[in-house]
C-alpha cells in the first residue's frame, strides 16, 4: 500500500489482518512522517483444524496449519499397511467416508478424529508382525512384535490392569498387545521416555507392542538375513571373567546368548517362531585360518 503525507487512507489488507507493519521510503524524495496513525480491527479471522487419530493405524495431513475463515480446508488419511480408512467423524456423526475431506472453514475451530480399521484378519496379523511380510521398496520384512511405545494415559492404564496376561505374557486389548515392565531398574537417574517422561527406579510401566522392521541384508533363495532398523531392547553381554574359566567375549556361554534364544525368541515371535533358522556359530578360540 501507499501512504502520502497528506490524505487519510484505509485500507482492508484483503481481507487478512496483519500482524505486523512497516513503514520505509521507496520513492526518490525522502518521505517525512510528522505522525501516523494506524488503526485495525482485533476480530481473529484465523481458526484451526484439529484432527484425533491412531498413529499405528494412519497419517493424516492437512493442506495448511491455520485457515481465514471462509477458506476451503482439506483434510487427507493414508491407512497403513493392512489397515482400511472408516471415515471421518465429529463426536460420534460421520462426516465424510472419502480419504480426502475439504469443508468450508466457519466461525468456529473444528476438530476431526479419523478413523482406521483391520483390513481383515491377516492385514491385523500384518500389522502386529504375526505374518512375516517384505516391502520390496524399503527393503525391508516385518516380522514379530516387541514392546515399543511407552503408555502415559491413565484411563488406558487402568483397563490395562484389570487384563490377565496372555502365553507371553503380554496384555492383549481391543486389538492391540501391551506389555507390563514390573520393576523399572534404570543404569542412572536421568534417563528418560521419548516424551520426556523421566524413568524412575522401581516403577512399573507399561508399553504398548509393535511390528518388528528388519532390513534386509542379503538374500539366497527364500532365506534372509535380517538385522533390526532400530534397538529393540538392551541386555548385557557377560559379566564373566577369565577366572571362571573362559573370557567375558566367549558368546556360547555369554547371557546376551541366553537371553535371545529364551526370553527374546519366545516373546517378539511368539506363535510365528519357527521360521527362524538355527544357525551354528563357531566359537573356538583359536582361527582356522594362517595370519599372514
Amino acid at each position: 500500500m501507499t501512504l502520502s503525507n497528506t490524505e487519510t487512507n484505509t485500507f482492508d489488507f484483503n481481507g487478512t489482518l496483519p500482524r505486523y507493519f512497516k513503514f520505509s521510503n521507496t520513492g526518490k524524495k525522502v518521505l517525512e512522517l510528522s505522525s501516523v496513525a494506524v488503526t485495525y480491527s482485533c476480530v481473529d479471522d484465523y481458526r484451526t483444524v484439529g484432527v484425533d487419530y491412531d498413529h499405528d493405524r494412519g497419517e493424516v495431513e492437512t493442506d495448511k496449519p491455520v485457515y481465514i475463515i471462509g477458506e476451503t480446508a482439506t483434510l487427507n488419511a493414508t491407512p497403513s499397511i493392512g489397515q482400511v480408512f472408516e471415515g471421518w467423524y465429529q463426536g460420534d456423526t460421520l462426516v465424510g467416508t472419502n480419504q480426502q475431506y475439504s469443508y468450508t472453514v466457519g466461525e468456529a475451530n473444528n476438530s476431526f478424529s479419523a478413523r482406521f480399521v483391520d483390513d481383515d484378519q491377516d492385514g491385523r496379523d500384518i500389522r502386529l508382525g504375526l505374518i512375516p511380510t517384505y516391502y520390496s521398496e524399503q527393503n525391508m520384512v516385518t516380522y514379530g512384535m516387541y514392546p515399543k511405545t511407552y503408555v502415559s494415559d491413565a484411563s488406558l492404564i487402568a483397563s490395562l490392569e484389570s487384563l490377565t496376561p496372555g502365553p507371553n505374557g503380554w496384555y492383549l486389548y481391543g486389538d492391540e498387545y501391551y506389555a507390563k515392565l514390573d520393576t523399572a531398574t534404570p543404569y542412572g537417574n536421568d534417563f528418560i521416555f521419548n516424551d520426556g517422561t523421566l524413568i524412575v527406579r522401581n516403577q512399573s510401566y507399561w508399553f504398548k507392542c509393535a511390528a518388528i522392521k528388519w532390513d534386509v541384508l542379503a538374500t539366497e533363495g527364500s532365506d534372509y538375513l535380517l538385522i533390526t532398523d532400530e534397538c529393540v531392547d538392551t541386555y548385557i553381554y557377560n559379566p564373566a571373567s577369565a577366572d571362571e574359566g573362559f573370557y567375558p567375549n566367549n558368546y556360547e556361554r555369554s547371557n546376551i546368548r541366553n537371553w535371545l534364544n529364551t526370553t527374546f525368541y519366545q516373546t517378539a515371535l511368539y506363535g510365528n517362531g519357527s521360521l527362524i533358522k538355527t544357525s551354528l556359530v563357531d566359537n573356538h578360540t583359536q582361527p582356522q585360518y594362517e595370519a599372514d
